[in-house]
This record gives structure tokens, sequence and C-alpha cells, in this order.
């Protein structure tokens, strides 16, 4: 994500930088995929140059106006100007203690939940994963095919639990509760990476009884982002326009990837409605291409080409390795489609 917002801005200011440093990145990437270890001297001195050369060309590059800070970790300046559209939350859970760092335009503050703790994070994903509809679900997180109804007390004590010891203590340090004439419309507020909470849902967390406001949906409409450099670079492209059409030049490319069926025994997803309706609304502003049980090479091939790409299919996430989180496709066996995949894609095309 760094290397995509920085590239960009040098592809456009020195061209023969930005020529350097991406066939420079490619050995270097060849470097990571290869798997075969390095077995003579020759190979080992090589790989150390070529590290060494690309730190000289970075700090070459950050001699250049604007490019003081290229690959570098953003300032707080910079972190605190991305609350602009609301207040950033980034929580910290592990088993020694668990805190939310607070960023507002005016600052960057820690407050510490010492109710939130890391086994009840783990419970709740656990839950989360099996609750609902059960063609939806994440297999990799259930530890059962058990169809039977869940709970419903249970995922209610879990949301309550939730909005108890993380949500409601952010949102009354951020002045956002105790609204007595809500706005027409709500604060944003954005939830930012934090690990294993990352995969709960702080949006739904709370109350949800008639009359009720003690929930999330009360006080602030959420948006999510992995990492703040994420969200960064994703607020660097061109916003682009949901319009009604003119021209075919001026329509958005749109892939539609659904997976109504998918191999190894993962269960059946009534996906013919839902497509159906994001088509009907995208139809007037995009130019659609539908991929119905795709392989994973069809799906990286259309994803170059596209501004906006849906997904509707089964998943897995992968608490340790991340990167290796995936969208499962193809039709006669699984394909992962990795989050590792999408990150090695070159999306620096507008």
């Amino acid at each position: 994500m760094d290397v995509r917002w920085d590239l960009s801005k040098l592809q456009d200011i020195d061209l023969s930088l930005w020529q350097v440093y991406k066939t420079m990145g490619v050995q270097i990437a060849a470097f990571n995929d290869n798997d075969t270890p390095l077995t003579s001297a020759e190979q080992r001195e090589h790989r150390r140059n070529t590290y060494k050369l690309l730190n000289e060309l970075q700090n070459k590059i950050r001699q250049c106006p604007g490019f003081e800070r290229f690959l570098l970790p953003p300032i707080e300046k910079e972190i605190l100007g991305m609350a602009q559209d609301g207040p950033l939350v980034c929580f910290n859970v592990s088993n020694v203690s668990s805190e939310a760092f607070l960023v507002t335009t005016t600052g960057i503050q820690v407050l510490h939940l010492p109710d939130l703790k890391e086994k009840d994070i783990q419970r709740d994903i656990r839950m989360f994963a099996s609750r609902g509809n059960p063609a939806r679900r994440d297999p990799s997180l259930c530890e059962s095919d058990d169809e039977e109804e869940p709970s419903t007390s249970d995922l209610t004590t879990e949301l309550l639990s939730m909005w108890k010891h993380a949500v409601r203590p952010v949102l009354d340090q951020l002045g956002l509760l105790g609204q007595k004439d809500p706005p027409q419309r709500l604060p944003r507020i954005w939830w930012v990476g934090g690990g294993s909470i990352a995969l709960v849902p702080l949006h739904a967390a709370g109350e949800h009884i008639l009359g009720s406001t003690e929930n999330t949906l009360s006080h602030v409409t959420s948006s999510y982002a992995p990492t703040l450099k994420a969200l960064r670079y994703s607020r660097s492209k061109p916003k682009p326009h949901f319009t009604y059409r003119k021209s075919r030049s001026e329509e958005l490319e749109m892939v539609i990837i659904s997976m109504p069926t998918t191999p190894e025994g993962h269960k059946t997803l009534r996906l013919a409605e839902e497509v159906a309706a994001v088509q009907d609304k995208s139809e007037y502003w995009a130019n659609i291409t539908s991929l119905d049980r795709p392989s994973k090479e069809s799906a990286l091939n259309a994803l170059k080409d596209c501004d906006i790409a849906f997904f509707a299919c089964h998943a897995t996430a992968d608490q340790v390795r991340p990167t290796q989180s995936a969208l499962l496709l193809g039709r006669d066996v699984v394909e992962k489609l990795t989050l590792e995949d999408i990150m090695k894609m070159n999306f620096d095309t507008p």
C-alpha cells in the first residue's frame, strides 16, 4: 500500500526514478517469491547488494521535493489530517492490556479498556461466524456444520458486551454520546484495523430493542479501514461519479463475481436475488461484467481493468497470516484468491 501511494506520485514527478524503482521492485519480488534457498555465496551477495542499492535509491528519492517521507510512516500532522472526515479509532487488544487510540483533528488520545479481553474477542469471532444464514458462514471459522437456530440471547449478550467494553467508552470519550436531539445526519467514525477485533461487527454492537439508544447505530455512522495507510491511499484516488451515463466512454467498469456453488463441500449460496439487485442499481452508471464461478486467473484478469468489484462468495480469514485470508473461487476445485494476490496487483492507473 505504501508503494502504491508514493509511486503513483513519483511517476508524475520523475519518470526515470520511477522506472528504476519499479525495475528493482521486480527483482526484490522475485527474491521473495522464490522458495529455493540461496546456496552459493555469490547468490547471497547479489541479494545483499540489491537490497543495499534499493536503500540507496529510496534515500535518493527522499531528496526530491515533496518526497521527504517516501515509504516512511505518516507523521502526527498527517495522521491528524486524516480525521477531517470523522475520528479514527484503532484498537490494541492483547493478553496484557487493551487500549483504543483515538485520533481527532486536534490530537491523539489513548483510552485504556480494562474490560476488553482477547479471549472474549476470540469467542465472539467464533460465535458471529456460526450465526445468521448458514449458507453465508466463513467455513474456516465455523466449528461444526450444525444448522440448529442459534440462541438469540447469546448473540444479544455478546453484542451488548462489545458495546459496554469497547464501543461505548470510545464514543463517550469522543463526546459522541448523550445526544438529546440527534442530528439529521449522524457523525461518522472510522474503525481502523485492530487485529482480531477487526473481525467483530462494531457497527452492530449494543442493545437492539425498541426505544433503546444503547447501540452504535444510534450515535454514529460507521466506516472501516484495514490500516491508516490503506485509508490514506484510498482517499488519494479520484472519486468515481455515480451518475446516469451520458456515453460509453464515461462509464465505470464493474465486475460482479458470484459463487452460488463452491467445490469441496461448501454450502450453496442463494445469490440470484442479491446479484440481480446489484445489477439493477448499477446498470445506469457502470458497464457490468458478470463472472459465474470463475477461476482465480479469470477473476484476477477481470480485476485489472475494473473500477469496482463485487464479490458474492465464501471466504476464509487467516488470523495468523492475514495476507492468506482469501475469497473462495473455482469451478471444479477451490482456488483461493488471497489478499496477498490482490496486493501484488498493479492498481496505479486510476
